[in-house]
């Protein structure tokens, strides 16, 4: 288990070259933000433009779509219903974001089957949120074809995932509940005492 430093984040985060665009930086799909839980993309969205992510693409409800622009007007919009254009979108990605205020319904769970069966071994997906609470009450929703999974669950998500209770969570217990969800798998274990990344 690895502590989030100062130090680690100086070694991930580069200076950008003088001569670059936003394609140098790599393309970002996030997909979530299901009728009534816009604010959750738009905020991931904001967060990962904030971050440095190069061209970002968010693929959520239309109705989402007026105040995706005027918060971040340099995300991309595709209507998560357009099923063809959004697997041609994942392929196209080098990372995948899902969850963020995607919801528990049918159709989260249908958008979760599809991302499933079109994400490659060439792809970083990075499931969060409802991701993670579809996921638990279905562990056949994971994608496991990904290059790497990144988990970012909070305790009670991650109680949910492992059915490890909170005060059980030590660095031993979740490196043990790691190898049985994925391989290619690290989590982020946000808690209130610290964040620790887990591989």
């Amino acid at each position: 288990m690895e502590e989030i430093t100062i130090d680690s984040l100086t070694q991930t985060i580069k200076k950008r070259e003088t001569h670059s665009h936003k394609g140098s930086y790599g393309r970002l799909l996030l997909i979530g933000g299901n009728y009534n839980y816009g604010g959750a993309i738009t905020m991931a969205a904001k967060a990962a433009i904030y971050a440095g992510a190069g061209l970002v693409s968010v693929a959520t409800h239309s109705i989402n779509l007026p105040a995706l622009h005027a918060s971040v007007p340099e995300a991309m919009f595709v209507d998560w219903r357009d099923q063809k254009t959004l697997v041609q979108l994942i392929k196209q990605v080098d990372v995948v974001v899902l969850g963020p205020g995607l919801g528990q319904d049918d159709y989260a769970k249908k958008l979760m089957t599809l991302v499933k069966e079109s994400i490659s071994t060439n792809q970083t997906i990075v499931l969060d949120a409802d991701a993670l609470n579809n996921i638990a009450q279905n562990t056949s929703l994971t994608p496991r074809a990904a290059k790497k999974i990144i988990m970012t669950p909070h305790q009670v998500e991650w109680q949910r995932l492992t059915g490890l209770k909170m005060n059980f969570q030590d660095e031993k217990a979740n490196q043990t509940y790691l190898k049985y969800i994925a391989k290619n798998l690290t989590v982020v274990l946000k808690s209130e005492k610290n964040n620790r990344i887990s591989k």
